[in-house]
């Protein structure tokens, strides 16, 4: 995976104000393709994606991705403010034929 790309994970989803809070930033070895694709939700409706990046770090719907290396932009107030930062709305696991590895296919 010859690109970079900065994840956020959902430390939690409410703040008590409706708002979700972050995880630091972790920067992820990726394959990133900006690609329109027809996906279903996690609530069963169909959208269309923006992107879909292949990684081999466990990531989850809610969270967000950026390309590049996001790290020292901190997460206050979160990935939303930056360019290009986008919601993780899909995963898809695959488990390698020996079992020790998964790639992680994140659907934004």
């Amino acid at each position: 995976m010859p690109q970079e790309a900065t994840y956020w994970p959902v430390q939690s989803p409410n703040d008590g104000f409706g708002r979700v809070v972050f995880g630091s930033p972790v920067l992820v070895q990726c394959r990133w393709e900006n690609k329109a694709v027809k996906f279903v939700t996690a609530q069963g409706q169909e959208a269309v994606s923006d992107a879909i990046v292949y990684v081999a770090h466990e990531v989850e719907i809610g969270g967000w991705l950026a390309l590049g290396d996001e790290t020292a932009a901190g997460v206050s107030p979160g990935p939303r403010g930056l360019a290009g930062a986008r919601e993780i709305r899909q995963v898809h696991a695959s488990p390698s034929l020996a079992g020790d590895e998964t790639l992680y296919k994140a659907i934004l």
